[in-house]
């Protein structure tokens, strides 16, 4: 089967998220803090396939490192032949620096999922320093991927300045910290020292928190406290000293029809002209 084939069958199999799927192996909340028990440890995934349909004049051989990784991730099998061969692909001169860079990206990523956290740094110090020969059609999920395993093993060790040091990263070239890294990060620590931010994901947020939605409420409303509710067809507020609503206003004369009414008449303002 050639690997455009190949591409076209893992098309067909759902990946699973950066957290892994729940299983075993996956990450809870990933709360932590001072006193919080460690988590599972998460499973690091790619969210999109490591090498696309459209892969255009992608070298075979350096899509195959990719497409053996991507089963060896979905198949969470870190320790058989397949994950043994990135690593021989990774460490034999004969291979080419695309092939190279690629198996060690996933080696990071093998290794992180193993819990072998000094072997996965390694590992992505190696495919940091090669990340311009990673094939531009599979840098988006590798890149993610080695962000990841980095962040999680360098909070496993106790590595501060590391941690720092990927984050900045992340942020520099994503622009801010995804919140699935953090809580993988922070599945892994005991604690807050190393990694502050955990301290945030110890308590998730409840369905009282406000929408992120634009409130459809009268800037009025918002300031001044809520408006009492009104039935349809009466104005949303009214201005001070009209009659409440429900009610007709008073006009001082009588404009109503002849007949008995329930409100008094209005008051006198003189002597009743006398019979003629």
């Amino acid at each position: 089967m050639s690997w455009r084939a190949a591409v076209t069958l893992l098309a067909a199999v759902a990946l699973t998220g950066g957290c892994g799927d729940g299983g075993p192996d996956s990450s809870g909340a990933g709360e932590a803090g001072p006193g919080a028990p460690r988590q599972a440890r998460p499973v690091i995934t790619p969210d999109t396939p490591i090498v696309p349909d459209d892969a255009g004049d992608l070298p075979d051989p350096t899509a195959q490192v990719g497409l053996d990784c991507q089963k060896i991730l979905q198949d969470r099998d870190f320790a058989g032949p397949a994950a043994r061969k990135i690593d021989e692909v990774a460490a034999d001169p004969g291979s080419s620096d695309s092939q190279k860079a690629v198996a060690n990206a996933c080696g990071a990523v093998i290794k992180a999922n193993s819990g072998k956290w000094d072997e996965s740094i390694k590992r992505a110090d190696a495919a940091n320093r090669h990340r311009k020969d990673i094939p531009r059609q599979m840098r988006a999920p590798l890149f993610a991927m080695i962000d990841q395993a980095e962040l999680e093993s360098a909070a496993a060790l106790g590595e501060r300045d590391r941690v720092r040091q990927v984050i900045a990263r992340i942020k520099r070239e994503g622009g801010q910290l995804p919140d699935g890294y953090l809580r993988n990060a922070c599945a892994v620590v005991s604690g807050t020292e190393t990694l502050p931010e955990c301290a945030t994901l110890t308590a998730p947020p409840g369905p009282s928190q406000p929408s992120s939605e634009p409130s459809s409420r009268p800037s009025s409303e918002l300031t001044s406290g809520p408006a009492q509710p009104s039935e349809p067809g009466e104005p949303s507020s009214e201005a001070p000293g009209t009659e409440p609503p429900g009610e007709p206003p008073d006009t001082g004369g009588g404009t109503g029809p002849p007949g008995d009414h329930s409100e008094p008449p209005p008051e006198e303002t003189g002597p009743a002209p006398g019979p003629s």
